[in-house]
């Protein structure tokens, strides 16, 4: 099954979170660890198995890019600018079902976390996979550790007639404040957020259509009207019309019949300097 799904990385930013060991030349997708792999390289180890990745980047950094994925291959979607990743999800999902049809599955990535076992995503895949036959759009929960005030929360279904190895979504809630963290932590039916999720492309644009028309219009017109080049796809200027808007936010928050599925690994946003510290130790980490 995991050779049937075409991943899809987003591998965007600004260089802000990190400062200045993540600049706006070099986001924090292309800082490596002692290893000598990047944190895009580290992403495209968890695709391992599945077909060639889309990689979702701006145009500035295509050659960093391709640089990261060397010979394997892999297309590129080129956005003009940054608009969030509710227009470039949108864009990536229009190229896939032009490119691989309705029943093309995509598998959504950020390509700047860190997660320890890179094959737990391929895992939580195959739990989510019964489900895309029946419209349904599969996401990726961590089982919350601490009281986290800087990741979004899902509402899981964990009551007595929950399915074993994946469960139903209830809501999705923001970044919460530090009361309303804890109370989640100890209810037990909240997990964080990873940004990761597996569904059709054609369900991907169903929802678009119903609840961000403007973006799915803007985001196919950006496709169709983009220009080939060594594997690459530059998105028309059309793309810059777009509301600059999160897809949970536009897409994930207002859609029923969504599952979740739980990462089994240590991960983390990488997100803050402490987030960095915890998990890698920054000494690790440098811009080459």
């Amino acid at each position: 099954m995991l050779h049937n799904i075409i991943p899809v990385i987003l591998c965007g930013g600004v260089g802000r979170r990190l400062w200045p060991l993540s600049t706006p030349r070099r986001p924090k997708p292309f800082l490596r660890d002692m290893s000598g792999q990047s944190l895009l390289q580290q992403t495209l180890d968890r695709a391992r198995g599945m077909k060639p990745p889309v990689i979702v980047c701006n145009g500035q950094h295509a050659d960093m890019v391709r640089r990261n994925v060397g010979d394997a291959p892999s297309t590129l979607l080129l956005e003009p600018c940054g608009r969030n990743t509710a227009p470039a999800i949108i864009a990536a999902a229009h190229h896939v079902q032009r490119d691989a049809g309705d029943d093309a599955v995509m598998l959504v990535m950020p390509s700047d976390h860190f997660m320890a076992d890179p094959t737990a995503v391929g895992r939580a895949a195959l739990t989510l996979w019964p489900y895309l036959d029946h419209d349904i759009v599969g996401v990726f929960g961590l089982r919350p550790t601490r009281a986290e005030t800087g990741y979004g929360y899902i509402q899981v279904d964990i009551g007595a007639h929950a399915r074993p190895g994946s469960h139903a979504v209830r809501s999705f809630v923001e970044k919460p404040d530090r009361d309303l963290a804890q109370t989640y932590l100890d209810q037990g039916c909240w997990w964080w957020n990873s940004g990761l999720f597996l569904a059709r492309a054609k369900t991907i644009l169903d929802h678009a259509q119903t609840h961000a028309p403007v973006i799915n219009i803007v985001a196919r017109r950006a496709v169709e009207n983009g220009k080939w080049h060594d594997r690459a796809l530059s998105l028309s200027v059309d793309f810059a019309d777009s509301p600059a808007v999160s897809f949970d936010k536009a897409v994930m928050e207002r859609i029923g019949g969504v599952r979740v599925a739980a990462l089994e690994t240590v991960w983390s946003d990488l997100g803050t300097w402490p987030a960095l510290a915890k998990n890698m130790c920054a000494k690790l980490f440098s811009a080459g």
